[in-house]
């Protein structure tokens, strides 16, 4: 068993130090590196971050005025766009202003080069130091940096500052919308956060193939960079977009993604500040940034569009490794031939081909369900130990990479142990899993080309146990060794799985890790009794418990989410408290002494939909004035209807939402004044929402709808305002000091509800 754990904490360490490595550690703050100074740009993140900077605070428009200055003083020609966008997608609509600086190249009729991050913060209480006031600092100071450098780009440069990112991507369309015709964009670089602190990593998002920008990547000899083309085959898959992605898959424009994701917790919460951004994560922006505009500022980025692929992946400490996709299959059949070699040979004195392969199969099925199940377990009983985490939406808890080192260790323990206790079928269990990977790597391949590099572990099992068939004391060597490296190859891809899918996939992760801890199960010895099996197991699970003990509480800088809404219906005269919470958190916990039954909170969710979890209805409700509604059928009707609304919100209203309660066919939308056509009729069934607006400034909203002629307008309304907590006709506790407003939700809100409905005669 002592051998069994040395290797694994070898693999362990090389795994984690891989990580580690991959990006810049002990950064002092005042670091200089070529020609920029992290202390800028850390005072521009506490300049920008100062305040919650959602749209329509008041801080949202200072840090604009304050973006504009900062990129005039570097030489660059400044302009605003100010438009009203809606989303077909998410229904979402706003009045967006983004920033958009220039300097012009030397080349005659050059391509655009676009640095693109976006201003704007996550609504409710967030400052959104990382995300992202981070990349708009960095490209402020590598921007400023390189001009003042004395260079000139050959190419065009633009800084593009996005607004109404964080509600659905709406200063990125904007401009698809509006200005892009007027720039000859070829090639977009796009800062993003979703967490405060880990490597940054990159992806590229291409209309085609990625082997032109991939080339160019390597050719920009960027420092320490962290990509797999996994990467880009899991983002697709996700529904989480970024700023490039509408320019990508409207406009055909190329780019890159760099973005950092550990950390998760703090995302779109107030905890996403300065203090809490690692200096480490901004310091591999920085040197990312600065090689790529570099290199990007005065190549030929017109020859970057390619219709092929590469594979790539980064090897800690080395960098960026690249080759053909087409060499994805010439590797798998060479695995596949040493595979078929090793099951030609004959399996070994005593061991029938039938009762090995039997008693493999076996083992297989029950150290990977063993190792599911344990890993389960533990996240079972840490979900009854800590209920708040159920809160944390991210889905990465404060004791997320405690829980990580404690299930991953325990469960690659586990899984040793038992391929060690199978010692004798380990040819078998190694062959087996061998055709197994290989299998799943021929779907994967086929349906994410970028997944190929997954290949080598499985070539360098079935290539070290070619060896140990001939010399098992060689072969045990060698496949420790290309165990250890497949670890270098993958530890970054299993760490990064939880981290950014959440602690859910830790389970599925730890099979992984069984799975490619099996193609090299001939290094792995019987452990002995099985009391050393559990002690080693428990070791890795008794030091987590003993780190989440030490941090069971919630703290000011480890806040526990909590949510608190109130909503008035103005045609009921209902007044109801409601809240998103899993458990009560103590926080006018008076609100909520009795529980409502399964079927009022669906009614509930129904009627108003909001996903609550617990609701109180008040038997004297306080009242909130409605909103000022107006509906105008203009006389002169020619083919489908048109319909003039104006709303006039109370002047503290944050948002306002649409809900139609009858079916709905919409040709045209009309917002502000900004006309939205849409190729095929936008279909609303009933209960669906119509529209979601951000007011920023004014409080009025104008739409015009052209419909089919027999419609009438049948319209739930609901409108925000977040000043639940300073309203003083209500009684609510100031949040603790351990709490902390709940991310991507409305929360210290209180809603009012009114119904608008309009019928006209044809």
């Amino acid at each position: 068993m002592l051998r069994n754990s040395f290797y694994i904490l070898l693999f362990t360490l090389v795994s984690w130090g891989g990580y580690l490595i991959s990006y810049p550690s002990n950064t002092p703050p005042d670091l200089y590196y070529d020609g920029i100074f992290l202390e800028k740009i850390t005072n521009h993140i506490k300049e920008i971050s100062k305040h919650p900077r959602a749209i329509g605070d008041y801080h949202h428009g200072i840090a604009r005025i304050y973006l504009t200055n900062q990129l005039s003083r570097s030489g660059l020609t400044v302009r605003k766009q100010k438009s009203t966008v809606y989303s077909r997608a998410n229904k979402n609509a706003a009045p967006v202003e983004n920033i958009i600086a220039t300097y012009e190249g030397t080349q005659p009729d050059a391509p655009t080069l676009v640095l693109m991050a976006h201003y704007d913060a996550a609504e409710f209480n967030s400052t959104g130091a990382a995300d992202d006031a981070s990349g708009v600092a960095v490209i402020l100071e590598v921007v400023h940096a390189y001009l003042q450098s004395g260079q000139r780009p050959e190419n065009n440069l633009m800084v593009l500052l996005t607004d109404a990112e964080e509600v659905g991507l709406l200063g990125a369309q904007a401009f698809i919308r509006e200005q892009l015709m007027n720039h000859n964009i070829k090639l977009i670089i796009n800062l993003e956060a979703r967490g405060s602190g880990g490597p940054v990593m990159m992806w590229p998002e291409t209309v085609s193939g990625n082997k032109g920008l991939i080339q160019a990547f390597a050719a920009a000899d960027v420092p320490l960079p962290v990509t797999t083309s996994l990467h880009y085959e899991i983002y697709r898959l996700l529904p989480n977009d970024t700023d490039l992605t509408p320019f990508n898959q409207q406009a055909g424009i190329d780019g890159f993604n760099l973005a950092f994701i550990d950390h998760h917790f703090n995302y779109h919460t107030r905890q996403d500040t300065l203090a809490n951004l690692s200096p480490d994560t901004l310091a591999h922006q920085v040197i990312q940034l600065k090689s790529l505009l570099s290199h990007f500022a005065n190549t030929d980025l017109n020859q970057l569009t390619s219709e092929d692929s590469l594979i790539y992946f980064n090897l800690p400490g080395l960098g960026l490794v690249t080759y053909d996709t087409h060499l994805n299959y010439v590797l798998w059949l060479l695995t596949f031939c040493l595979w078929l070699y090793g099951l030609w040979r004959k399996p070994g004195p005593g061991t029938s081909r039938k009762t090995g392969w039997l008693a493999a199969g076996l083992g297989v099925l029950l150290i990977s369900a063993g190792v599911f199940l344990l890993t389960w377990s533990v996240l079972f009983v840490i979900r009854q130990v800590f209920p708040g985490h159920a809160d944390i939406l991210q889905g990465f808890p404060y004791q997320g990479h405690a829980m990580m080192f404690g299930c991953l260790l325990s469960g690659a323990l586990l899984a040793t142990a038992g391929w060690g206790h199978r010692h004798s079928h380990l040819r078998q269990i190694t062959q087996l899993l061998q055709g197994l990977w290989l299998t799943l790597m021929a779907v994967l391949m086929y349906h994410m080309p970028g997944s190929g590099f997954l290949i080598w572990p499985v070539l360098g099992s079935a290539l070290g146990l070619v060896v140990w068939h001939h010399s098992p004391r060689w072969g045990e060597q060698l496949l420790l060794i290309l165990l250890l490296l497949s670890g270098w190859l993958l530890g970054s891809v299993l760490i990064n799985l939880p981290i950014a899918l959440g602690v859910a996939m830790l389970p599925a992760t730890a099979c992984i890790l069984t799975l490619l801890l099996g193609l090299y199960s001939p290094v792995f010895h019987p452990s002995g009794s099985q009391w050393r099996v559990l002690l080693s197991c428990c070791v890795p699970l008794a030091l987590m418990s003993w780190a989440m003990f030490q941090n069971r509480h919630f703290t000011p800088n480890t806040a526990h989410p909590t949510s608190l809404s109130y909503l008035y219906n103005t045609d009921t005269n209902e007044g109801v408290y409601f809240n998103y919470d899993s458990i009560n958190s103590g926080w006018n916990e008076f609100m909520f002494t009795g529980t409502a039954s399964a079927e009022d909170l669906r009614q509930f969710r129904q009627a108003h939909k909001k996903p609550v979890r617990q609701l109180h209805r008040l038997a004297d409700p306080i009242t909130l004035q409605p909103i000022k509604a107006e509906v105008n059928r203009p006389l002169v009707q020619t083919g489908n209807q048109r319909l003039n609304i104006e709303l006039t919100a109370h002047r503290n209203s944050k948002l306002i939402e649409i809900y139609s309660k009858s079916t709905m066919r919409v040709h045209q939308l009309t917002i502000e004044d900004r006309i939205h056509v849409f190729d095929e009729p936008l279909q609303i069934a009933s209960g669906q929402r119509l529209l979601r607006y951000y007011f920023s400034g004014k409080k009025q909203l104008k739409i015009e709808l052209i419909t089919d002629p027999d419609e009438s307008l049948n319209w739930l309304i609901q409108t925000h305002s977040v000043d639940l907590l300073q309203d003083d006709r209500f009684d609510i506790q100031p949040r603790p000091a351990h709490q902390m407003p709940k991310p991507f939700i409305s929360t210290d809100n209180l809603i009012i509800e009114q119904s608008l409905a309009s019928g006209f005669d044809q």
